[in-house]
């Protein structure tokens, strides 16, 4: 029991440390998120307007579509080629099972979810997991699947000291779910867990992430890398004389099957070896501590927009951040001037009372009369206008918004560029050289993000790599994709 309440305090521990290091990345993340789903009115933005009417006159939505649309039209595709003297077949049968498994529905959706959260908030992330090729009880293969990853910026904490964009370099990641009451005993019945044991506030929690709600349980898988030396056995092939390799882990598996072969063993050597396990926890148990999963790497694979480091804190953004000063003006204009026309719908007439004394009725706004009847003389048969004394004037719209609104519609298209315009160039008012020029200058603009979905797509090949070393461990039949 005590070795159980230290490991989980050495988890959460770092869990905090990762947290708390990545707090302020992570929450501008989320903030550019929101903006670019949900709404576009800051909630301190409200303190500081009067306005009636807050429209939302968006013109950043375009500009995350058109870079989605380039990302998607442009897919990249994982390239494996044999090491010096390997065979090249080996590889064109890795690339073919890659592919294939690419092709899986869930795979298309997981990297598509990534890429637009790449582009909105500046970081996206997809997971790689095994699952059984069948249901068969005779059968123990297993396939590699994909699996998207929403709000990635607030639900994979990596660890605070990786120093590389793929996070190649971490040593743990964490990966949180958020679920109701009865998600949870759903995700009880995938992971074999009792259900009736609910994670709670049982004990003081002094940590600094807010692991249960009213509404939503908070559940961690903690991935850890383990190097440690191991035995590997060398076989020789009877056939053609290749050299084969066996961890003394899973030699016991395969002992018989290369005996009978009549594979011989011709070395053994330590070598250093890469493990993954994984940890399920809550605040306050360790529900599944250290599982070994398949592969060498933490099979998180994470997308980064514009990415970097200042004074030592990880810092990444997508195109919305820039955008959001831009369409905060132009929707606060736009609604200003809306308020404008909503409430002076037309003007309004200055009278004597006595002008309009018992037809008052005419003038309360409630019918449209096709004449109005005014009083010629008053109760003196003294002569009295038969206008209005005047007019209340209506507001104007000042003549500067129409400056800061097209000022500020121009700041937001600036972070990307549309391209040229299909009806001027249909109108001959653009040369067709110039239109390339244009559209090359545009498709730079996505080529940083296409670059690091690049660096993200070669670390998802090097996960899967390694996890089919480890599944695919006796002869099968496989489907490739040329």
């Amino acid at each position: 029991m005590a070795d159980n309440e230290n490991r989980l305090e050495s988890i959460l521990s770092r869990f905090d440390a990762d947290w708390t290091a990545s707090d302020e990345a992570r929450r501008e993340a989320k903030n550019d998120l929101f903006f670019s789903r949900v709404s576009q009115w800051d909630d301190w933005l409200s303190q500081y307007t009067t306005l009636q009417y807050r429209g939302q006159f968006d013109v950043v939505r375009p500009v995350v579509r058109k870079l989605v649309s380039e990302m998607r039209q442009n897919p990249i595709d994982v390239l494996y080629r044999p090491k010096d003297g390997a065979s090249p077949d080996a590889a064109d049968v890795l690339m073919g099972m890659y592919r294939t498994d690419m092709r899986h529905n869930t795979a298309k959706i997981a990297v598509n979810i990534a890429v637009r959260e790449q582009i909105e908030a500046g970081v996206g992330a997809w997971r790689l997991v095994t699952d059984y090729e069948d249901q068969s009880p005779t059968s123990n293969n297993q396939v590699i699947r994909r699996e998207p990853i929403h709000s990635a910026c607030s639900h994979v904490i990596w660890d605070s000291n990786s120093k590389l964009m793929d996070k190649s370099d971490a040593r743990h990641c964490t990966v949180i779910h958020s679920m109701s009451q009865n998600g949870w005993d759903d995700f009880a019945e995938k992971y074999d867990l009792d259900a009736d044991n609910i994670p709670s506030f049982q004990n003081p929690n002094d940590w600094v992430f807010p692991w249960l709600t009213q509404d939503t349980i908070q559940i961690a898988e903690f991935y850890e890398v383990v190097e440690k030396k191991e035995t590997a056995f060398i076989y020789q092939d009877p056939v053609t004389g290749e050299p084969v390799s066996y961890f003394k882990r899973d030699i016991k598996d395969v002992i018989d099957d290369l005996a009978d072969s009549g594979f011989i063993k011709i070395a053994e050597r330590q070598i250093k070896r890469r493990r993954v396990y994984k940890s399920i926890i809550t605040c306050t148990a360790v529900l599944k501590d250290k599982q070994l999963i398949a592969g060498e790497h933490i099979p998180i694979v994470p997308v980064f927009g514009e990415w970097g480091f200042v004074e030592d804190k990880e810092v990444y953004e997508g195109v919305v951040r820039l955008t959001k000063d831009g369409q905060r003006l132009r929707n606060m204009i736009m609604s200003f001037n809306a308020d404008i026309v909503a409430r002076t719908p037309k003007k309004k007439p200055f009278f004597w009372p006595e002008q309009i004394a018992g037809f008052e009725h005419m003038y309360d706004g409630n019918d449209d009369y096709p004449y109005y009847l005014l009083n010629r003389t008053d109760e003196n048969n003294g002569e009295m206008p038969t206008q209005p004394l005047a007019y209340y004037e209506n507001p104007e719209v000042p003549q500067a918004n129409a400056y800061m609104l097209e000022a500020a519609t121009a700041a937001v298209k600036e972070v990307a560029t549309l391209g040229v315009d299909a009806e001027a160039v249909n109108g001959g008012q653009v040369a067709y050289d110039t239109v390339n020029q244009l559209n090359m200058r545009a498709d730079l603009e996505t080529y940083v993000f296409q670059d690091n979905l690049a660096t993200a797509m070669r670390r998802d090949g090097e996960i899967y790599q390694s996890i089919v070393n480890d599944i695919y461990d006796v002869p099968r039949n496989v489907t490739i994709t040329l």
